[in-house]
């Protein structure tokens, strides 16, 4: 499917999505249904639906692509966007002032989402930044307060995603695109002819 990218980060980097919680990936996926019924429908009422529904497909956008294989527990990360496994200091920034008790429109709360990754101990390591000066914290010594009152000076979150294999790929980089290409037939899904001349397409024009 193709859609908008701000939710990535909150559908990968979830304790829900890790534990394959239905109902995390139905609301994720609700949005790309409801447009292509819309597109279909010939109804056009959908912001974005004539755009996005004719071109989706098993390849990369001008973002790149992101596959999710349920059934090996393979993410295979090609995109330009979103950082999937690490929370970066916006959000972390985010969550101190999120609490648990406030959510956004879409129902999102950032406090609660690394809360929840810290408690059950999913944090594998998170450094901050102080005077620009990348520092490792020794979490074993933090409660969640303190390890939240630190928040501001946070460079990044690095998250336990087993069991899921995250392989990363260079959307901008020929040879790992064709890297990532064969590891997506390797997981067993198969292209259609517009889907093989896309991805042609796709490594012909990062190659120029």
């Amino acid at each position: 499917m193709f859609r908008w990218t701000n939710g990535i980060p909150y559908f990968f980097n979830n304790l829900k999505f890790i534990e394959e919680n239905k109902r995390h990936l139905s609301m994720y996926l609700r949005t790309w249904r409801d447009m292509v019924e819309d597109y279909t429908s010939g109804r056009n009422a959908l912001s974005m639906a004539e755009v996005y529904v004719p071109e989706a497909g098993l390849i990369p956008s001008s973002y790149g692509l992101i596959v999710a294989d349920y059934k090996t527990h393979t993410i295979l990360d090609g995109n330009c966007y979103s950082t999937i496994g690490i929370i970066h200091s916006i959000k972390a920034w985010t969550a101190k002032k999120d609490r648990e008790d406030k959510v956004d429109q879409r129902g999102y709360n950032d406090y609660r989402l690394i809360k929840d990754f810290f408690d059950k101990k999913r944090i594998k390591e998170a450094y901050v930044m102080p005077r620009h000066r990348k520092t490792p914290l020794d979490l074993a010594t933090l409660t969640f307060d303190k390890f939240a009152g630190t928040i501001d000076d946070y460079h990044e979150i690095v998250l336990d995603m087993s069991p899921w294999t995250l392989k990363r790929f260079d959307r901008r980089n020929a040879e790992s695109m064709i890297k990532m290409r064969e590891e997506i037939l390797a997981l067993g899904f198969e292209l259609t002819n517009g889907e093989k001349a896309a991805w042609t397409r796709y490594i012909k024009d990062i190659r120029k």
